[in-house]
């Protein structure tokens, strides 16, 4: 079973000319791949959206499945109930880990038009960004800290309790995601969304938010700049209540289809006639330039 998580280049849009190497790598690895297989056996291959599942299947000349992506929490968890906090404002939150194309960079601008437009929001924003291609963006959350006592800034690495309670305090989940490199490739945050039936607002343009665009649960950033940002914002919040209905009925219909599908082949594996299981582990070392 195959996993497709991003394009060649986590960092770049598949058709930018310094993939270009990289995508023949991914082509050669992957039919050594399946000659070494034979043809007793097939490869299951699955990834979270049709732009990413087509761009693959053309590449390497396989059968791809589009299926939303593992998330962090337990699966089949009860539709979130909105509960408003003491002081009574909408949060709208923000989390993950702050590469380059999350678009953090553009909040400080964001979030300080919303604050200015709507007195009873407050923002949640958590973005780690040692280790990442954005170190060099830590101003950015140095602004986000200074905008007053309705914004909350965290960058540490959170436990999966934290990381729980911070989505399930959200009324609204914001994925400022550039839309050039999200274009096909899929967001763990957005399947934790789903699963919670939190509404979204993410760029217009990014596969994995599809979706909730077309299930009434999720707002387009139709202009990717800081003032675009904000501007989707307070859109949604004036319509939160249509997008909060449309969030948990999304929810609702949502099923653990990768469990599912894991269990069945196990399943499938285990009534085959053999004498003992044996497993074997086949490792593709891909160079990264």
């Amino acid at each position: 079973m195959l996993w497709l998580l991003y394009a060649p280049n986590y960092l770049r849009p598949e058709d930018d000319p310094q993939v270009g190497r990289q995508r023949e790598e991914y082509r050669e690895a992957f039919a050594e791949l399946k000659a070494s297989i034979g043809g007793a056996h097939r490869i299951q291959a699955y990834c979270e959206t049709q732009p990413m599942a087509a761009y693959y299947a053309n590449l390497l000349d396989l059968d791809i499945e589009v299926m939303a992506g593992p998330g962090l929490l337990p699966p089949r968890r009860r539709v979130r109930k909105r509960i408003l906090t003491p002081d009574g404002l909408t949060t709208v939150a923000c989390i993950g880990f702050a590469n380059r194309p999350k678009g953090y960079r553009l909040l400080p601008n964001a979030v300080r038009h919303v604050l200015e437009c709507s007195r009873n929001t407050k923002f949640a924003i958590h973005g780690v960004v040692v280790g990442s291609d954005a170190e060099d963006e830590q101003p950015a959350f140095l602004a986000l800290s200074k905008l007053g006592g309705r914004v909350s800034v965290r960058q540490d690495v959170l436990t999966q309790a934290e990381y729980q309670a911070w989505l399930e305090e959200a009324d609204l989940l914001l994925l400022p995601y550039d839309p050039a490199v999200y274009r096909s490739r899929g967001s763990g945050v957005f399947t934790e969304a789903r699963a919670l039936g939190i509404p979204i607002v993410a760029t217009a343009g990014c596969a994995f938010a599809q979706p909730a665009f077309d299930q009434g649960w999720g707002m387009r950033i139709v202009d990717y700049s800081g003032a675009g940002i904000g501007r989707a914002v307070l859109s949604a919040l004036e319509q939160l209540q249509p997008l909060t209905m449309a969030a948990a009925a999304a929810a609702s219909r949502t099923n653990d289809d990768l469990g599912q599908t894991l269990q069945t082949a196990l399943d499938r594996r285990r009534a085959e006639p053999t004498s003992g299981w044996k497993t074997m582990f086949r490792g593709l070392q891909l160079r990264h330039a």
